[in-house]
């Protein structure tokens, strides 16, 4: 009984150990690549096998560059037609953050139609912060969506509309303001870096939303995280979810913030593959 209680102990530990190990030194500098199939009726024919690359916290500043540079090129391997940035660009902002890395390496992505981004909290810490994060992603050839929308084209009458709404944590969102100029019964996809703003929307505006802000949990520990989730996350965290005929879909994230760390929840990009069928 003696020894059977030992080798358990044992090999607690030694998970442990590799978990920790894993947390620490592995996690932290890889990027997952999840592919994800969108299917709808209000697609147009010269939407079938589209591209749209998803990718969000990339917290420039804290995380390792080269953790960002891993994800913008296993981006540019899909010759995505669109790319979406979901905000927090940087983690904390300082007068000697290197802009011109940031564009550099912003500008490195490459989509055959259009890029877009939102801001998220962490962008949005004060003036300073939204106008140097604004700056880099426009330099970069990003549209920022800020309570706004865009159309993608594929022909005079074929487009798929983009919303960006702000961020609910340090932003301003503004729902109705956000889709002022879009005709929902085009296939419309929605942007927000914090998952709350779900509530705030319904099929009847969206089809699909894309948001990030939590990290899946960063360090994912079911029990803990229902009492550490950050505001503008608070009801809604980790992965997909769907109600009222519209699905949101978290991602993890690219970068790291408060600890080089993660744990059951991988960093990721995203990408979607548009399939429409009459």
């Amino acid at each position: 009984m003696k020894k059977k209680i030992i080798a358990g102990s044992l090999i607690g530990t030694i998970v442990i150990a590799l978990l920790i190990v894993n947390a620490l030194f592995i996690n932290p500098s890889e990027v997952k690549i999840r592919e994800e199939t969108i299917v709808s009726g209000k697609l147009s024919d010269k939407f079938d096998g589209f591209i749209i690359a998803y990718f969000a916290d990339t917290h420039y500043g804290y995380t390792d560059t080269a953790q960002i540079k891993r994800a913008i090129e296993k981006i540019n391997e899909f010759s995505p037609d669109v790319i979406i940035f979901g905000g927090d660009l940087i983690d904390e902002y300082a007068a000697g953050l290197d802009k011109e890395e940031l564009v550099d390496l912003f500008s490195s992505l490459k989509a055959d139609q259009a890029k877009f981004a939102v801001l998220g909290n962490h962008d949005l810490t004060g003036m300073d912060s939204e106008e140097f994060v604004t700056s880099v992603l426009e330099e970069s050839g990003f549209r920022v969506l800020i309570n706004d929308s865009a159309k993608v084209h594929l022909g005079k009458d074929d487009y798929i509309n983009i919303v960006g709404i702000d961020s609910i944590l340090n932003g301003a969102p503004d729902v109705e303001t956000a889709y002022e100029k879009v005709d929902t019964s085009e296939y419309t996809l929605t942007v927000c870096h914090t998952p709350d703003i779900y509530s705030s929307l319904t099929s009847e505006r969206s089809d699909y939303i894309l948001s990030g802000h939590s990290h899946g949990g960063q360090i994912y520990i079911p029990l803990i995280n229902m009492f550490t989730r950050p505001v503008g996350a608070k009801k809604y965290f980790k992965g997909k979810t769907s109600e009222n005929g519209v699905t949101m879909d978290i991602t993890n994230g690219v970068g790291v913030t408060h600890k080089s760390a993660r744990l059951f929840a991988d960093a990721e990009v995203v990408i979607y593959k548009l399939s429409a069928y009459n």
